[in-house]
């Protein structure tokens, strides 16, 4: 019987790289600060999470373009995560506003970004979730959020027949990609960014 886990999982390749569209809710107020926004001279290419830091080693890369597939540089991408026991810090709340894990950057002139961490853990009940507050010069500020196919809250909600993601999610916010492996057991994600015009 073929399921739709089975489609899923039976195309994961094709899969590897994930269109993360326009999201349709404005920016929580609680990532509008300077805190959220990287330095005009930020590079588009960053390591939040070094060697020393347990966990499955992560590289995401992408491009930002508008629905018309113009490259947008200059985006400011700011990106944090909990750590592999699913906890963001380990001093002061145990917050998503108070990552350890963050980094911020800019796109280059082609639109594109990259940067190397660990895979998160679940919080406190959540997918294994990478947030990104997205900052386009001309653009409202947007948020966006990485998830894996293969997270078991995931892989339990398809095997339910139920959405991946919760219908509290305004569309667009959230990008689902499977953990593929490299000869060095890197997880290698692709996740390109549309921006409409709002």
């Amino acid at each position: 019987m073929i399921t739709r886990r089975t489609l899923l999982l039976s195309v994961p390749l094709l899969a590897s790289a994930r269109v993360s569209y326009a999201a349709t809710a404005p920016l929580p107020a609680a990532y509008a600060g300077s805190k959220y926004v990287a330095s005009e001279k930020a590079p588009s290419e960053i390591e939040i999470a070094d060697e020393k830091e347990p966990g499955e080693r992560l590289i995401v890369s992408g491009k930002v373009a508008t629905v018309g597939r113009s490259p947008l540089a200059g985006v400011s991408l700011y990106i944090f995560h909990a750590d592999a026991a699913g906890h963001y810090a380990t001093k002061g709340a145990d917050v998503d506003t108070n990552a350890r894990l963050a980094g911020a950057l800019r796109t280059a002139k082609d639109g594109t970004f990259s940067y190397s961490t660990i895979r998160p853990g679940q919080y406190k009940g959540n997918p294994a979730t990478i947030k990104v507050v997205v900052t386009p010069k001309v653009y409202i500020p947007q948020m966006r959020e990485l998830w894996f196919w293969d997270d078991p809250i995931i892989e339990e909600r398809v095997e339910k027949n139920q959405p991946e993601v919760p219908k509290s999610y305004p569309p667009g916010v959230v990008t689902i990609v499977p953990a593929i492996r490299n000869v060095q057991k890197i997880i290698r994600s692709v996740q390109n960014i549309v921006i409409e015009h709002t």
